[in-house]
């Protein structure tokens, strides 16, 4: 799931820039490649491995609109794309959704444990692959300071 919203918010990103360049007519050509990668990959795997493949075709077919529309634009446009530091970014989001598929919290007071845990394990995760350094976090914790007293 965090991966497939990973592509999603950067596929938006991308667009957007492909909009600007009035381009928009590659961006319907990705998006129908995408659609129909989904749609066949659907097909062939669906009735042998149900709602599974039905997600991992869909974030194969997101992430190929996301790279078919990231080659458009860099065609178009003369942009640094912080490759690295994406790809760093999904690898955090990968591990935590695997550790959060492994876990089976089977009561309410376990669920909730998880849910203020997860986070935190991801800012951890993102801290050890260096997506950012610790002196990033203070300013956005005063800024959420801020904001919780009223100051934004």
């Amino acid at each position: 799931m965090a991966l497939g919203v990973t592509a999603q918010t950067c596929t938006v990103v991308v667009s957007i820039a492909l909009g600007c360049v009035k381009k928009t007519h590659l961006m319907a050509c990705s998006a129908a490649a995408g659609a129909g990668l989904n749609l066949g990959l659907n097909i062939i795997f669906i009735p042998r491995y149900g709602i599974v493949a039905a997600a991992i075709t869909t974030l194969l077919a997101m992430l190929t609109d996301l790279s078919i529309r990231l080659h458009l634009a860099r065609r178009e446009l003369d942009w640094l794309l912080p490759v690295g530091r994406i790809a760093r970014v999904a690898i955090a989001a990968a591990a935590l959704g695997v550790l959060l598929h492994a876990s089976t919290p089977s009561a309410p007071v376990e669920l909730a444990g998880l849910v203020f845990a997860a986070p935190i394990l991801y800012l951890l995760l993102l801290l050890a692959l260096r997506v950012f350094s610790a002196a990033d976090i203070v300013p956005a914790l005063r800024f959420m300071a801020g904001l919780l007293r009223g100051r934004g």
